[in-house]
């Protein structure tokens, strides 16, 4: 049980659940994804309520938008603070779910780490908040489908997560569905792809990687071949999305990602021109070989209007700007996890092999 569990007091009023048109909840809204969602929504006039871990994390955010974004400091796993995030709501009001823990950050806890926020977090915060709410926008990650054989990927493929942070959204994305229909509210799933941007948390897997080896004016090293492709989003296309899902009656799962898909390669060249590097471009000895990634992303454009509009190098550019802004990570973090990342693809390489063989090869 959370410790701001609802109080019978708290239950949510006879109103009609588009009064607060323009009040939207957030969690997550320090972070890479929840942060651009909150500066989508200041843009959209929109008035955020956001939800932080941190104290100088809603200093930020308060110096940033100033009066325009409410800001509430609390802790998902424990529930502290959700009882504050819906304090004074006149009726319900929606939700964009984009807190998290990524792909990149459980470190040795490993699954643990991942339930605690996405699934215990995401109970607490229905708990809580759930009477008040009137739709749920849940951020999740093309990651859930795993490995499919099946191409271009639609929201239609069947789940297969391969990793410990896609069974975590993928219980995420359940226990999401459970209370929602519980509740007789709407929820839309965005599923993004590789998403990259300012504040790129990944720093194991290109771009990022990519910038930090130009920022620490080393070569950029291509560990992945070269060849494999995938499709990115940038993060203010996916934050665009999030608030385009606020206006729409859909309710399901949206793949989120750029129609074009663009090859390890291609990203490198691209931001070692973007940054002006001399420094070249090294493609390891025995490149390690990722499946390519493919969507289909017609849904999303036939029921939210939603493209992605900031091309590849666009992105780049304001990726860059941001990583030379920030300056040097301290060498231990930088040890940690920039330099980590040939470690990381080892791990992602046998988990699909061991994927594989479990399927028989199919």
């Amino acid at each position: 049980m959370p410790e701001d569990a609802a109080s019978p007091e708290g239950a949510t009023p006879e109103v009609d659940p588009k009064s607060q048109p323009s009040r939207v909840l957030v969690t997550g809204a320090s972070g890479f994804i929840g942060g651009a969602v909150v500066d989508a929504l200041v843009r959209a006039g929109r008035t955020p309520r956001a939800f932080v871990r941190r104290p100088e994390s809603a200093q930020a955010l308060r110096d940033r938008h100033g009066d325009r974004v409410g800001v509430v400091v609390g802790d998902l796993e424990t529930g502290k603070g959700l009882s504050e995030l819906i304090r004074g709501l006149d009726g319900p009001v929606p939700l964009v779910h984009a807190a998290g823990r990524s792909s990149t950050k459980a470190g040795a806890t490993g699954a643990a780490a991942y339930t605690s926020i996405h699934t215990t977090g995401t109970g607490n915060l229905f708990d809580v908040c759930g009477p008040r709410l009137s739709q749920v926008v849940l951020i999740g990650s093309t990651d859930v489908f795993g490995f499919p054989d099946d191409q271009p990927v639609t929201e239609d493929h069947p789940v297969s997560p391969a990793s410990d942070y896609a069974r975590a959204k993928v219980a995420e994305e359940e226990l999401a569905i459970q209370r929602c229909q519980a509740l007789g509210i709407g929820l839309v799933r965005l599923r993004p792809s590789h998403v990259f941007g300012p504040g790129d948390p990944h720093l194991h897997r290109p771009p990022a990687s990519y910038a930090e080896d130009v920022l620490a004016g080393r070569p950029l090293r291509i560990e992945i071949r070269g060849e494999c492709r995938t499709q990115l989003v940038y993060v203010d296309d996916l934050a665009d999305a999030a608030v385009r899902s606020l206006d729409s009656d859909y309710d399901g799962p949206l793949i989120v990602a750029d129609s074009v898909s663009v090859t390890v390669a291609e990203m490198a060249d691209v931001l070692a021109q973007v940054a002006g590097s001399d420094s070249g471009i090294e493609a390891a000895d025995s490149p390690y070989d990722i499946p390519d990634a493919s969507y289909d992303v017609s849904r999303a454009r036939e029921v939210l209007g939603w493209e992605a509009s900031t091309d590849l190098r666009t992105g780049l550019v304001a990726q860059m700007a941001a990583t030379r802004t920030r300056g040097p990570l301290p060498e231990t973090a930088a040890t940690a996890q920039a330099r980590a990342h040939p470690s990381a693809l080892r791990r992602a390489i046998r988990r699909f092999k061991r994927w594989l063989r479990a399927d028989g090869g199919s």
